[in-house]
């Protein structure tokens, strides 16, 4: 946040640029879940630059099997609206709109495995300390 500037053409106070975001995490079962996200950052504006809002809203949900070794995931957008951009100046203009349009689906499927063979350790400690009392005597 900017709160105070001044130069020799203006001066700027009490700037602000506000972000909004909100994560759910939901878990139906012990090997089920997913995630619904969303996002929004309004118009703001900071010196020269006006920054239009951008806003988004993505998820994912996986699945595990064979005892959480196997994972699979579909991750996704399924709203995103770009950023626009104007920076205007006594002696120039400049507007650039991101228009990418990104609803997207994802789906990976991950394997975790381990090899070779399986060892237990069994630790016994004894203890060397001697550990003697020491009384006052008067």
């Amino acid at each position: 946040m900017l709160q105070y500037a001044q130069t020799s053409r203006y001066t700027v106070r009490n700037q602000a640029m506000w972000k909004f975001s909100l994560r759910n995490n939901f878990t139906f079962s012990s090997t089920f879940g997913g995630t619904l996200y969303a996002y929004y950052e309004p118009e703001s504006r900071m010196l020269d630059a006006l920054w239009k809002p951008v806003a988004q809203i993505n998820g994912s949900l996986y699945k595990t099997f064979l005892d959480d070794r196997v994972e699979l995931r579909l991750d996704f957008t399924i709203w995103r609206h770009g950023r626009r951009t104007i920076i205007e100046t006594p002696v120039y203009m400049q507007s650039v709109w991101n228009r990418t349009k990104e609803t997207r689906a994802e789906l990976t499927l991950t394997w975790n495995f381990s090899g070779g063979k399986k060892v237990n350790v069994r630790r016994n400690a004894n203890s060397i300390q001697e550990y003697k009392q020491i009384t006052d005597q008067r």
